[in-house]
Order: C-alpha cells, then structure tokens, then sequence
C-alpha cells in the first residue's frame, strides 16, 4: 500500500513538473510577436523554476532542453515565411528546430547551469548565471544568424522604458539580462514564499542587484533629453502589394521584362511622390526592389531618366532601392539616393543578403553617408536594422537618420519593427522604413514610433510626418556588442563544465566497472 502511494506520488510529481516546464515555455512565448503580452517574459519563468527545484541534476537537464526546444518551436512557427517553405513542411521544420535547440539547451544544462558551477558559485548564481548565459546565447544566435531576428528576448521590452534607457549605453543587452534575471528573482521570491528556498546572504544581495539595476534605468529613463537637433519632413511610400502579386508587375516579373517592370514600379511611385513633395517631405524613401535594373548600366538610361525626372520635378530626394540578378548566383542589392536635382549617388550595398530566397551579393561592403539639406543621412537595406553592425558602421560615419528600404512579409513586420525601435535608441538616430505592404514607419531617435501603417493589413498608404534629430553620440556606438560578449564567455564557461563533467563521469564510471 506504501509502495503503491510512494509510486503514485512520484508519477504526480512528474506530471506537475512537466506541465509547468510545457507551462512556461507557453508563457515565454506569449511575449512575443503575435501575442506580444510583455510582462509573461517576467512571470514566465516561474512554473519552470517550480518544476525544476529540487530535482535531480539529469531531471533538471531533462526539464531545461524541454522549454527551450518548445519556446524555439513555437517561435519557429510564428514565423511562417511565405517565400521559403510553407504549410506542413514548414511546421516540420520548425519541429526540428525545436528538437534540435532543446537537446543543446540539454547539452550545456541551459537555462539553469551546471550544479557543480552553481554550487561553487553560490546561491546567486540561481538568478545571474542563467540571465547571463540566456544573454549569450541571444548574442550567439546574432553573429551566427541563427534566426536571430526571431525570440530575442530584448524586442519584448521595448516599450518598458527603465529597459529601453539602456540601449544607448550598452545595445539590447541587459534588457535580456534584467529580463531574464528579474524572472528569475520573481520564481526565487515564489520558492521562498512556500518554503522550498532559504531566504540566504546570497540569494537577498542577488535579488538586490535585480533592484538595482531597475533602479538605474529609471535614473536613465529620467535622464534622457529629447532629440533637440535639426527637423526634416520625411515620407514613406507604400503600394499596398508586392511585385509578384501587384496586377501591374507580376506579368512583368514572370517574364523577366526588367526595363518594363522598372518603369512600371517607378510609374507607381509618381502619385505618392509627387503628393509627399505638396506636403514639403524632402527626403521620400521607396520600398526593397522598386528598381530591376542598375544605374550604371547604359542600355537603362531611360529607365534611371525616369527616377531622376521625378525628383527634379518634385525637388525631393528619392531614396531607390534596385536588385539585379545577374545569374542565379550573383545578385546586386543596392539603394542610391537620386537627389532634388536628379544627381545619382554612389551606391550601399545591403549587408546581410537572405540567401535562402537566392540572394549572393557581388557588391558587398559599399557604405556611406549621404548629404540632404545639410543632414547626413544613411542607408539600409531589408533585414540589415536587425543586425547591430550595420547601423553602428553607420552611426559612427555620422548618420543621423537612416532610410531603410523593406520588403517583409506578415510574420516579420513587428519582429522587424522592434528592432529597428532598439537600433535607433542605441544610436540615437531616427529610422524611415519603407515597405511594399505593411509595418512602413518612422521612428525618432528615442525608439519612439511618430508614424505608422497597420503591421498586419495590406494597405496603399504613404507617411509623412517631421522627424527630430540629435548630434548626440551614444556610448554604445563606440564600445559595441561587450555586454553580449560577456554573456557568450558565461555561455561557453556552462557548456565546457557540463559536458566536461558528463565527460568526466563517464571516465570514472567506466574505470570503476574495470
């Protein structure tokens, strides 16, 4: 009768820690994009760090790799890229995504770190270690593109301001950190609250620290002017449908008529150029691609004739983003600014080509600034503001607003958009996103949305609006990524303990039989 007690007990505790692991992956999930419910990236952890306490270190391994590969799958999911894979094999993928990022997470005990570190550390390691270890593994996910743009627990916290200040001293780093380790510190008051944690030195000074650092956004937050440099009125124009479903063009795309298509695109544009020019806009951005063939080739001369017309007739500079396909290898994805006068620039380049839709970039490393009205301004082209390279090499030629020629699909545009609100408030520069359908906006050098169309509905709109500038410098675009590289060194220092001591277990187990 014992025994049959004892069994049944154990099977409930089982199902308790495993519901609350599926729990706060749920949870976790729930503060991102489409949901974006913020505050489930703090009370998110908790059910989790439930299940998890005082199990063995393998249950602990087992319950850790569970919420990450199911936080990654369903993240996978959400994004449903529409030109890549779809439906069924697309949930397939995503599957093994999930299953792939949960047997690593297991791997280097993520998120709660080996026992044998957490215990040489201390009590605060419950909290910081894995704050840090989550922050690197965002900066991992980063430098090696692995769907970064997607679950990056910073775009969560945009909007939380004592979070946000902290962007122009060291990126979107410690808003994962104080993320995370306010979770964290939540889950721990919860164990302490129903007796299951000793309320240590320790475990009180890192709970501390928590508060502290909120305490120091604060003061930030306060702190931080409002933009007080030059104004200019910018436009972004927005037809409503891609290329490869605009009545218009997709006739043309389909049979490669690029000179025609060319026209055609630019033929679009005119109405919205020619109504932000009557509402003095001087610098009016078109979307990714409004061009299919390249300035300096001289059998298009009609075609660039064209563009530049337009803005001489309108006194407006025109940002135009081409793409050329050279073969299915080689591609040219690049933006020029045609200026009042007609004047072509010298081309950018885009610097992070999506290579899984056939983009191979034979013109990379072109990067500028460009002068209108006295205002340097840069350019960006598709996913480069979710990256921090490109807006960094940016800031630090001078840009004080960057014009970013988009072309998202539904899914992506408020992963996207949230980016670029961080990549402004880092630099403190102000951003003009200009999208074929949907999330073309403006953003102030605070991070701060002034202007915007509908993230998830198809819509032919052109935004206008004044924009702010600042000629102040940001601590973070001098001294870059250092905080992400931290949290990477605590990252490796975790997984090289735990696979070591798997290593080192199996060694000694392994003499013992002999």
């Amino acid at each position: 009768m014992v025994t049959t007690v004892s069994l049944s007990w154990r099977a409930s505790c089982k199902w308790r820690s495993l519901i609350g692991t599926l729990l706060s992956a749920v949870m976790l999930f729930g503060a991102f994009p489409p949901l974006e419910w913020t505050g489930l990236a703090f009370i998110g952890w908790t059910p989790w760090a439930l299940a998890q306490h005082g199990q063995s270190d393998q249950t602990k391994r087992l319950l850790g790799g569970l919420m990450v590969g199911v936080l990654f799958g369903l993240i996978s999911i959400s994004i449903a890229p529409p030109e890549v894979i779809t439906g069924a094999s697309w949930i397939a993928l995503s599957l093994a995504i999930g299953t792939v990022a949960g047997l690593l997470a297991a791997l280097v005990e993520l998120p709660q770190g080996p026992s044998r570190l957490t215990q040489r550390l201390g009590p605060w390691s419950l909290i910081w270690m894995p704050a840090l270890a989550w922050t690197g593994l965002d900066y991992l996910r980063l430098i090696t593109t692995a769907g970064h743009q997607w679950g990056m627990l910073s775009t969560t916290q945009v909007d939380v301001a004592p979070l946000r200040a902290f962007l122009p001293v060291a990126g979107m780093w410690p808003l994962t950190l104080l993320t995370v380790a306010t979770g964290l510190a939540i889950a721990s008051g919860v164990l302490i609250f129903l007796g299951r944690l000793a309320p240590t030195r320790g475990l009180c000074l890192a709970i501390s620290a928590v508060v502290v650092g909120w305490t120091v956004g604060c003061v930030l937050a306060i702190g931080t002017p409002d933009p007080s440099g030059p104004e200019i009125r910018v436009a972004a124009v927005q037809p409503g449908e891609h290329v490869p479903e605009h009545p218009q063009t997709q006739p043309l795309i389909t049979t490669r008529q690029y000179p025609e298509l060319t026209d055609v695109i630019t033929t679009l544009h005119t109405p919205a150029t020619v109504r932000a020019a009557h509402a003095k806009a001087t610098l009016v951005v078109w979307p990714e691609a409004s061009g299919w063939v390249a300035p300096d080739d001289p059998n298009t001369t009609a075609q660039i004739n064209l563009v530049q017309e337009l803005a001489r007739r309108t006194s407006v500079a025109i940002v135009w983003p081409y793409f050329i396909r050279i073969d299915p290898n080689q591609t040219r994805n690049e933006i020029v600014v045609v200026d009042a006068n007609g004047n072509v620039a010298t081309p950018t380049t885009k610097d992070h080509p999506v290579y899984v839709i056939g983009e191979r970039s034979v013109t990379s490393g072109l990067h500028q600034t460009y002068l209108v009205n006295g205002i340097a301004i840069g350019l960006a082209a598709g996913p480069d503001g979710t990256y921090t390279d490109t807006m960094t090499r940016l800031a630090q030629l001078g840009a004080r607003l960057v014009a970013i020629p988009t072309h998202d699909w539904e899914a992506f545009t408020t992963q996207h958009i949230n980016h670029l609100r961080m990549r402004a408030a880092e630099h403190r520069i102000a951003l003009v996103k200009a999208d074929w359908r949907y999330g073309s906006v403006v953003i102030e050098p605070s991070g701060k949305i002034i202007a915007s169309t509908s993230a998830t509905e198809k819509r032919d709109e052109l935004l206008v609006t004044d924009v702010r500038l600042t000629d102040q410098d940001s601590i973070y675009t001098w001294t870059g990524d250092w905080a992400g590289i931290c949290g990477l060194l605590i990252l490796s220092l975790m997984a090289s303990t735990s696979i070591g001591t798997k290593l080192l277990t199996k060694r000694f187990t392994g003499a013992q039989k002999e």
